[in-house]
């Protein structure tokens, strides 16, 4: 920013966003080599170091999909999808239904999308709730470490999801995907030993 001669206030100068193609550009030119990155919305962000809990969630998430989607669904894990407006997030876990040639370029087709938050509660709660809204994710889970619940929105739309419902862990809750409603999660499972 540069500051205004007159207020000095910081002037909030013109940005251009960056579009999916320039940013697979750079990637592939290893110019984010050592960061954890991700665009939203045509902008580079830095994303949020892991700690153990974070991990143990979504290796013990990613697993159990897995396991249960063999065969109908893909899963992935801190990969990146498509997203809308010059966006390509890099969820903690994806479930989506390859398309074309699977491997020539990031899912598109996705069914579920779950961040975890430990320190990203806010950016997961918001950025990222309009983006896979507008992106048209049929559901969104956000499993908050530090407050120990669950956030499950479904229903996209051009404002966001239509609806959230917030489950503590603790309260024995099982999960059934929105698309697969045969694949049951125990969100208390998710948390054990933690």
């Amino acid at each position: 920013m540069v500051a205004n001669r007159e207020t000095h206030e910081p002037e909030r100068l013109p940005r251009r966003r960056l579009k999916r193609s320039e940013y697979d550009v750079l990637v592939d030119q290893g110019a984010f080599e050592d960061e954890r990155v991700e665009l939203l919305f045509g902008e580079i962000i830095e994303m949020s170091p892991q700690k153990p809990p974070h991990s143990a969630i979504t290796q013990r998430l990613a697993k159990l999909l897995t396991l249960a989607l063999r065969g109908i669904a893909e899963v992935q894990s801190h990969s990146p999808i498509v997203g809308a407006e010059e966006s390509e997030p890099e969820p903690d876990v994806a479930v989506f239904t390859p398309e074309g040639v699977f491997g020539l370029d990031h899912p598109t087709h996705v069914h579920l999308v779950v961040e975890v938050a430990h320190t990203s509660r806010l950016r997961d709660l918001g950025v990222k709730r309009r983006l896979y809204a507008l992106t048209g994710i049929p559901e969104y889970w956000v499993i908050d470490v530090a407050k120990r619940e669950v956030h499950v929105m479904r229903e996209p739309s051009e404002i966001g999801f239509r609806t959230m419902q917030t489950y503590p862990i603790g309260s024995g809750t099982i999960l059934n995907l929105l698309v697969f409603p045969d694949v049951a999660v125990a969100i208390d499972e998710l948390f054990e030993g933690l």
